[in-house]
């Protein structure tokens, strides 16, 4: 916690949490972006493109950790080739 010891009290007396140290802001368990599944699933206007500037994005499949060139133009997620298809595919 910032600060001396009376703001410390002082804090947890008020908000009873401790206060949090200047910083990046922690994500929430679960909060990755995710297309809904309406769209992802509706096989309409799903073309794999190159990534924006040549650079690279991970992969949005499950349990694939790569990074490619190439991004769905609907979904704005990138994919490998190998899960492109099964993302979109029930």
């Amino acid at each position: 916690m910032p600060g001396s010891s009376t703001e410390k009290v002082t804090y947890l007396t008020r908000y009873q949490v401790p206060a949090r140290a200047p910083g990046r802001v922690p994500k929430a368990a679960g909060s990755n972006f995710r297309v809904c599944n309406d769209i992802r699933y509706d096989g309409l206007h799903h073309y794999v493109i190159p990534v924006p500037e040549g650079k690279r994005r991970r992969c949005g499949g499950d349990n694939c950790g790569s990074r490619g060139r190439t991004m769905c133009c609907k979904c704005n997620i990138g994919f490998c080739v190998d899960c492109f298809r099964n993302f979109h595919t029930q």
